[in-house]
């Protein structure tokens, strides 16, 4: 075999030098070979057409150099091959899991994914839904499936339930993952930011006249995000008079008696927690909202009436997934990363008829 470390065009670039210059390509394979293009590039995509001893030969060259194929180059190349002129460069697949064998989506999810697949439109990729569940889909089954649909990318939706997809053969793949929803792997993943906007949020109540908040919370909501809501809600308390600082509601199942019992004893000016209906339960128990007590929603967007509250952007959320995706195949990123990264996103302050209005 020949010696591909005395080749200038095989050797990786020296620091302080442009990397365009000694990068190694098919070309310098080829004419440190004495074989074709052609037959580098086919050998490299383990083609049948070239034999196995100068397979064997390329593949250990190339190895030896530090040469990485680029799929999106090899798309581009395919193209123009078939002389057809298109945008599409790829398809990134959006997960879900059902319990069910009818999958639904909820609205959250669905302007996630709305979100991601007009941002892949423009960028020109395609995010294709897939669903897997005991009664839908296995993993192994999801793997086949996203293998033989040539998939290039993985928009992991949120679930419930922290789950464990390490049966995906996450090595053909660059991914994303929306919340705390996966426990295996560690993808790179984008998601509000909770605790930040939470705090800034407690800072704008106050301007606004109230002085005693309370967060009634569902527990489960609180450990899926790892306690961010209430880490941002006791990080923005921290300077309130303790007599101002009321504890916590925290339940396994949030009741109208809990929620009324609670705001009995401990007297808050606004309430703040996921679910509109507490409004509902907190005017059924006698008092007037606004007037009597405010009331704030940790998720805007899931809104079954008018209020205020912190807008998640389920949209742009989905919209920053698909380019975190994208960017990683545009630089040839795919499997699990060695250190996965957090991209969080603020979520602004909404106004609504469940507040004071705000003051000059």
């Amino acid at each position: 075999m020949d010696d591909v470390s005395s080749d200038p065009n095989l050797t990786p670039p020296r620091k302080g030098t442009r990397a365009d210059s000694s990068r190694p390509s098919l070309r310098s394979l080829a004419q440190q070979l004495g074989v074709s293009i052609a037959t580098v590039s086919e050998a490299l995509r383990n083609r049948p057409s070239v034999a196995a001893g100068t397979a064997a030969r390329i593949r250990a060259a190339a190895s030896a150099a530090g040469y990485v194929a680029n799929p999106m180059i090899g798309a581009v190349l395919s193209s123009v091959r078939r002389r057809v002129h298109v945008s599409y460069h790829g398809t990134i697949a959006a997960i879900n899991f059902s319990e069910t064998a009818k999958p639904r989506m909820i609205p959250f999810h669905a302007l996630l994914l709305s979100g991601a697949q007009e941002r892949a439109r423009q960028l020109g990729f395609k995010v294709d839904l897939f669903w897997f569940g005991p009664e839908v889909m296995s993993l192994p089954r999801l793997n086949e499936i996203l293998r033989s649909r040539g998939v290039a990318g993985v928009f992991v939706l949120p679930f419930a339930k922290a789950r464990d997809l390490s049966e995906i053969d996450w090595s053909r793949y660059a991914g994303v993952s929306m919340d705390f929803c996966l426990s295996r792997p560690l993808l790179h993943s984008v998601l509000p930011d909770h605790h930040t906007s939470l705090f800034h949020a407690l800072h704008e109540l106050r301007r606004r006249g109230y002085e005693r908040p309370g967060l009634a919370l569902v527990r489960e909501k609180d450990e899926r995000l790892k306690f961010r809501w209430r880490g941002g809600f006791l990080a923005g308390m921290v300077h309130w008079p303790p007599r101002d600082q009321i504890p916590i509601l925290m339940r396994d199942e949030l009741t109208a008696p809990d929620l009324l019992k609670w705001a009995r004893r401990y007297r808050p000016d606004i309430v703040i927690g996921h679910r509109s209906e507490l409004i509902q339960w907190l005017r059924g128990g006698g008092f007037r909202v606004p007037r009597d007590i405010g009331f704030f929603s940790l998720n805007w967007t899931e809104r079954t009436r008018p209020g205020a509250g912190l807008d998640l952007s389920p949209t742009h959320q989905g919209a920053i997934a698909i380019e975190n995706v994208i960017a990683q195949l545009h630089r040839n990123e795919r499997g699990v990363p060695l250190r996965a990264m957090t991209i969080t996103v603020a979520a602004p302050f909404v106004d609504g008829p469940t507040i004071r209005p705000a003051r000059d």
